[in-house]
Parts: structure tokens; sequence; C-alpha cells
């Protein structure tokens, strides 16, 4: 169930469980109210519409990492699906760096003047260290 709370703009998804909690307490705070028409909500954390915002899975997308082997970034446009369907897209790079993941290893080879970053065998990156940064 979503629970849209108009005063934070935030949609919460509540189970059944949560719900029927919930429901309980809101009856209470309505009672107290028309008990004394004052607010009995104190503060956010009292409030049975509000709850902290919490990470919820969308959607899942997968990238090829292929790109990185030759040490070249690789912008996309990926697709996020779920277990229903493809539920939106997002745009992300995966850029080949340096140890402190400041410096695009790939701009670097772009720019010709470190050639000798260019991997002409990727077994030879075997059990090297490979830094690289997600950009969405």
């Amino acid at each position: 169930m979503e629970v849209y709370n108009k005063e934070e703009q935030q949609i919460y998804v509540w189970n059944i469980e949560k719900f029927l909690n919930r429901y309980y307490i809101i009856k209470e705070i309505l009672d107290q109210y028309f008990e004394n028409y004052t607010n009995p909500v104190e503060s956010q954390e009292k409030d049975p519409f509000w709850d902290p915002v919490e990470a919820q899975l969308v959607g899942s997308c997968y990238v090829t990492l292929i790109p990185l082997i030759h040490l070249i970034d690789n912008p996309c446009e990926v697709n996020l699906v779920n277990d229903q369907a493809v539920c939106g897209s997002m745009m992300l790079d995966v850029q080949p760096t340096d140890h402190q993941g400041i410096v695009n290893l790939s701009d670097l080879i772009d720019s010709n003047q470190h050639d000798h970053l260019i991997i002409e065998d990727p077994k030879s990156l075997l059990n090297q260290r490979l830094d690289f940064k997600v950009l969405l």
C-alpha cells in the first residue's frame, strides 16, 4: 500500500502489518483531537504518517565491464527492470581511474600523451589492481 504524506511530499510503502498498526495509532490520535481540539502529535517521530526515508529497490540493470580491460570508459543508457517489466532507464558511466579515483585513465589515453596506458593484451591485467568509478 502506498501512503502519500502531503506535508512532506513523500510516498511511503506500507505492508498490511504496518498499515494495521498505524491505523490504530491514527484512530487514537483522532479521538484525542476531537476531545480537546488540539494536535496531539508533538514531533515527527510520533506522527503515524511519517517514516524515515528508506532505500527501496526499484529495479536493476546489467552493465558490461569489458571496456575496462582496455581502460576505456563506458557511458551508456541502461534499462532498469524489475520482476514485471522495464520500469525506467538511467545514464551511467564506468570510468577507469587512478588509485585515488580522480583521474579518468581513458581521458589520458585519448590525449595521446600516455601511450604506456594502452592495454594490448588484457591478460596483462590479471592479478593487477584496477580502480574504476561508476557515475550515475
